[in-house]
């Protein structure tokens, strides 16, 4: 039902979820307003390698990277991820 509705699914209590957000969306108007660079992303997709001969744990790489803006009409409503142009 909620990706009918557009919604994202999370297993975020909604305080925490809102609490993320909200430091993502601060972060990335920050970050475009001081160095006129977008620095949101949507990663799509992972692959997962280790260097030869390293022993220890594997590390996963996005295949695919969107940037993308989060936006909100005001501070009471919620968040809409929007591909970033």
């Amino acid at each position: 039902d909620a990706l009918q509705r557009g919604d994202i699914h999370t297993d975020l209590e909604s305080e925490e979820l809102e609490s993320r957000l909200t430091d993502l969306f601060r972060s990335a108007r920050s970050s475009m307003e001081e160095g006129g660079a977008n620095s949101l992303h949507l990663a799509l997709g992972f692959v997962r390698w280790s260097p030869a001969g390293k022993k220890g744990g594997d590390y996963r790489a996005p295949l695919i990277l969107l940037p993308v803006s989060l936006e909100r009409r005001t501070a009471r409503s919620g968040f809409k991820l929007v591909r970033h142009d």
